[in-house]
């Protein structure tokens, strides 16, 4: 209580320099888009895009900012396996958390994590292994989205922060299928995840994404270190 939102939300990693381009953005009466390292309630760091429009009244001043947030972070974990050497990218998946599974070109399985064969094995009822073709265990009404997915990550163009539900459960994943690299800047591979946001879906129906309007004095006076 009597604490402003840049108070609990931002910490000692949190960049300055972001936070003065949102400030002059704002004293322009401009939007502005950036990436954000928040802090939860126990310090744990977690990474959003802030997205602020400005509203305006029809004498073009500035009444209020819409502030978007989109929690990112799995994206930045995400981009931060795909430049590790294969060694340490099978390293990575196998004891991370959330669903992660390595595929080659072919769609076979090379690796994945225990999150993945637990949800291979409760929601489609078939174990997950190397060396099989990943859509066995794919759900039939999800095989050619994923197939599609797969093989654009494989041209190199990745797919992020994608909601899904899960065929036939209420469960709801948001998934990435982000192609790797060797050193020569060869996609040799792609990394598919998902995490589990279904406890967010089921709270609000924006789940990533939590508007609050602002005057613009309310956001000017909220704003911190970022």
């Amino acid at each position: 209580m009597g604490q402003y939102p840049s108070a609990l939300l931002h910490g000692p990693e949190t960049n300055l320099d972001t936070y003065y381009k949102i400030k002059n953005a704002v004293d322009k009466g401009n939007s502005f888009f950036y990436e954000v390292l928040h802090y939860t309630k126990s310090k744990t760091k977690y990474w959003v895009y802030l997205d602020g429009q400005c509203i305006k009244n029809q004498a073009g001043e500035v009444e209020k900012y819409v502030i978007v947030l989109t929690d990112v972070s799995e994206l930045k974990r995400q981009k931060e396996l795909v430049m590790r050497s294969e060694s340490e990218l099978n390293a990575l998946i196998s004891n991370t958390g959330g669903i992660h599974v390595l595929l080659d070109e072919n769609l076979q399985v090379l690796n994945y994590n225990l999150a993945a064969a637990n949800a291979s094995s409760r929601l489609f009822k078939k174990p997950l292994s190397k060396g099989i073709n990943v859509l066995e265990n794919v759900p039939v009404e999800s095989k050619s989205d994923f197939s599609y997915l797969a093989q654009l990550a494989f041209q190199g163009t990745a797919t992020t922060n994608r909601e899904v539900r899960v065929p036939h459960t209420n469960i709801y994943w948001q998934v990435n299928y982000i192609p790797t690299k060797d050193h020569t800047g060869k996609v040799i591979g792609i990394v598919f995840t998902a995490l589990d946001i279904t406890a967010r879906k089921q709270e609000e129906d924006n789940t990533m994404r939590t508007k609050m309007p602002l005057s613009q004095a309310e956001i000017m006076a909220n704003m911190g270190s970022w």
